[in-house]
């Protein structure tokens, strides 16, 4: 693995890991501190498309299959609701930042809680698109049929209890901006149940990407 794609993977997890920070977030926990993080969060994605322009040049050459098409519309998604994580964030920011002029209103509350939710999914399966490959290499180097079964058991045990933790927090209840349920905030089991639903998205874009590729064969 060269220094470009150990620094590309490095700045994913830095990111990743400052995106779930920032959403185990709780009314009164340091607004200032939170809106740091945002900050970096967001100059890091900037980053992360710049170092990336290759692919935006590749956009109008060659032809679009299944396959890369979605990876056009998950790309275009993810930036779509970076823009409005962005706009929200800003204004607020005035809650935040004494020289900014702006103040938060309930609009840019629920925008806010709506990008965010949306971000997290999306940066989500935008992981799975990169995990996808991986995942076909590391079930191809099983030859033995038990160290497939233990892959494929470990594969449905992750995926099922990933689609349980999915359904059970609070972003995805933001999704569609449903009222929250106010229970005991535990950080352990928030961050454990995040990174369950993560992986369950991860294997969606793997069963997805697998679906299309068995048909095109």
């Amino acid at each position: 693995m060269g220094f470009e794609r150990k620094f590309k993977l490095t700045l994913d997890v830095v990111m990743y890991g400052l995106l779930l920070f920032l959403l185990s977030y709780k009314p009164g926990s340091g607004l200032l501190l939170h809106g740091k993080i945002g900050l970096a969060l967001g100059g890091l994605f900037i980053l992360h498309l710049t170092l990336n322009f290759r692919y935006f040049k590749s956009l109008f050459k060659g032809r679009y299959n299944k396959v890369r098409l979605s990876y056009l519309i998950l790309n275009l998604a993810l930036i779509v609701c970076f823009v409005a994580v962005v706009i929200s964030s800003v204004q607020m920011s005035g809650d935040v930042f004494l020289f900014s002029p702006f103040y938060s209103t309930q609009f840019a509350r629920s925008l806010h809680t709506l990008s965010t939710a949306w971000f997290f999914v999306l940066i989500s399966l935008h992981i799975g698109l990169h995990l996808h490959g991986f995942i076909l290499r590391k079930r191809r180097q099983l030859t033995k049929i038990s160290y497939k079964l233990i892959f494929n058991l470990i594969f449905l045990g992750l995926f099922i209890s990933g689609l349980w933790a999915f359904f059970t927090i609070e972003s995805t209840r933001n999704l569609l901006l449903l009222p929250k349920i106010f229970m005991p905030f535990n950080l352990f089991d928030f961050y454990v149940k995040h990174l369950l639903a993560a992986v369950f998205l991860v294997e969606v874009v793997h069963l997805y990407l697998s679906f299309l590729t068995f048909k095109k064969q």
